[in-house]
């Protein structure tokens, strides 16, 4: 039938034409022959329900030997005791992976979020693609470039590499969003403004425009200088070329924005949550404050994260000397709201006690900072995150628009990318 005529076809001709499509290069004589003789089997196939059994290897032996022979008999031509004790295993094997049993199921069941069921999402494979450490550092050198052809001499390198874990963790009892070692590629745009307080401590405050970049899977690799090192798994922005293009665009959405305008959108966004009577995972329809339509997944527009960021170092380093400065990152806490598809509005505090440097203003000081963040899903309720970025200071002859109009026209210069 038409089966068994494809199957004979597929495992004896179409290595044939494979070799010939090689061997002649577009041969366009010999695939039409080949077309027409497979066109031809199917035509003369006879319609029967069910195709004739190939014949295993123990039966072809056992029939070749009764030839020999020239007794053919019942028994010769069926397969010995140890070929049906293995079929039978294995058909036994396949029956239990399609219909475990009960009692076994019953027992292996348990609620979703244990430490168990954890180690076991733990243990997978994912894409090699480098670490999240290299492409954070490729990303950032990439915008040094950009804010070196702008000529801040007085910009700086941000380097921050902490846990953060949820401020009110609750239990779900069905789901809990993300499978372990989730990751996204998130990109900042701010402002950060450190008060202080005496001469090796402060207090800093930022307010960020958070975008999705892009989003995937990783694994984690062993410890390199206490540090915890994850393979970079998003999928979205894997060239630079892309990711400089999408930040290009996030960087003018931020530099279209009013207060009002931000007000007016959290508001719509915040309604838009309180509207929805079911969400997780299903497709929910949008409609922004400038009447588009979207439609998205996941967490709700209108939701809210609290993070408490653990205590780690925070360092920073001057784009021109080997000036740098070594704060302690302590009771950090960030608050964020989702506002649209792929975008949160940050608020973020914190203290600052400086360990390595100095003070070079001890007055009030606020800056443009922008960023790359990969953050790794660890627990349902803790993630590791790596963020590296520039900071610019804002003076009087510099406003924070001058410098995200300065940065967007450099970031169209391809060679920044390569």
């Amino acid at each position: 039938n038409g089966r068994s005529t494809r199957r004979h076809f597929e495992t004896n001709f179409k290595p044939i034409t494979s070799l010939m499509i090689n061997q002649t290069g577009k041969n366009v004589e010999s695939i039409n022959r080949w077309r027409q003789i497979f066109a031809k089997k199917r035509k003369k196939s006879t319609g029967q329900s069910e195709p004739k059994r190939l014949k295993s290897n123990h039966e072809k032996t056992c029939s070749e030997s009764t030839k020999m022979d020239g007794n053919v008999t019942q028994g010769s031509l069926a397969p010995s005791k140890k070929m049906k004790f293995t079929s039978i295993n294995s058909l036994q094997q396949q029956k239990e992976k399609i219909l475990p049993d009960e009692t076994s199921d019953s027992q292996s069941r348990k609620p979703e979020g244990t430490v168990q069921m954890w180690k076991k999402m733990l243990d997978r494979s994912g894409p090699t693609w480098g670490s999240t450490s290299m492409r954070l550092h490729r990303e950032n050198r990439w915008l040094a470039n950009a804010v070196g052809l702008c000529k801040y001499d007085d910009a700086e390198i941000v380097d921050y590499n902490t846990i953060k874990d949820k401020h009110d963790a609750k239990i779900r009892k069905h789901r809990f969003a993300p499978k372990a070692l989730s990751q996204w590629h998130w990109f900042f745009v701010g402002s950060r403004i450190i008060s202080p307080v005496t001469e090796n401590f402060a207090k800093f405050t930022l307010s960020y425009d958070k975008f999705q970049l892009a989003q995937g899977n990783c694994m984690e690799k062993e410890m390199v200088k206490g540090r915890r090192v994850f393979t970079y798994g998003c999928g979205g922005a894997k060239l630079l070329k892309t990711s400089s293009k999408r930040k290009r665009d996030f960087i003018q959405q931020v530099m279209t924005d009013t207060d009002e305008k931000r007000k007016i959108r959290l508001e719509h966004a915040k309604k838009h949550k309180d509207g929805l009577t079911h969400y997780g995972n299903r497709t929910v329809r949008f409609v922004d404050i400038d009447g588009k339509e979207t439609f998205y997944s996941g967490m709700p527009i209108g939701g809210e994260h609290d993070w408490d960021y653990q205590d780690a170092e925070f360092i920073e380093k001057s784009l021109t000397d080997k000036a740098i400065k070594k704060w302690t990152a302590k009771n950090v806490r960030w608050r964020e709201v989702k506002v649209h598809q792929g975008r949160w509005e940050i608020f973020v505090s914190g203290e600052l006690h400086l360990n390595h440097g100095n003070l070079k203003e001890p007055c009030e000081t606020t800056s443009v900072l922008i960023a790359d963040q990969m953050a790794t899903k660890l627990t349902p309720a803790s993630y590791h995150v790596e963020l590296r970025g520039i900071q610019i200071p804002i003076c009087k002859k510099r406003t924070r628009l001058d410098i995200l109009k300065n940065l967007v026209m450099k970031f169209e210069n391809t060679s920044l990318t390569n």
